[in-house]
């Protein structure tokens, strides 16, 4: 939640509507432990796209373990 945390910070929590929507649908369903994992940067070239896809999977194989 470090992100969430940080966008709070700056003022732009309201701007994130992608994961506050899809938080509320999976607790309507019963899901409540969910852990948002982030590649932020994507569009910003190749050598960042490949740094972030590559932190994303770290993050899930650590969850995994």
């Amino acid at each position: 939640m470090l992100h969430h945390e940080l966008r709070c910070r700056r003022g732009t929590a309201g701007l994130d509507h992608q994961e506050t929507y899809l938080l509320g649908v999976l607790a309507f369903i019963g899901l409540t432990d969910v852990t948002i994992i982030r590649a932020e940067g994507l569009a910003l070239g190749e050598d960042a796209k490949t740094a972030a896809i590559a932190g994303a999977k770290t993050q899930i194989q650590a969850l995994a373990a």
